[in-house]
């Protein structure tokens, strides 16, 4: 299962790469295994009903996250 989010991953990272939104010397499986690990342990957390871990709290955290892992243009 993880295998298909990190294929799906790596191919949103590397449309950003060809489009200039990322840094063009990306390692692309790199970067997209940090924010999938950062999804399941947020989705754990959702899925638990953990105090303050609802879905657009983590959805602001993951957001927060990933544009600091994936370096930008």
């Amino acid at each position: 299962m993880d295998d298909g989010w990190q294929r799906d991953l790596e191919t949103l990272l590397a449309k950003g790469v060809d489009q200039g939104r990322f840094a063009a010397d990306l390692d692309v499986p790199a970067h997209a295994s940090e924010p999938l690990a950062l999804l399941d342990g947020l989705s754990t957390r959702v899925v638990l009903g953990q105090r303050g871990a609802d879905r657009a709290a983590s959805l602001k955290h993951a957001t927060s996250a990933a544009t600091l892992l994936i370096p930008h243009a």
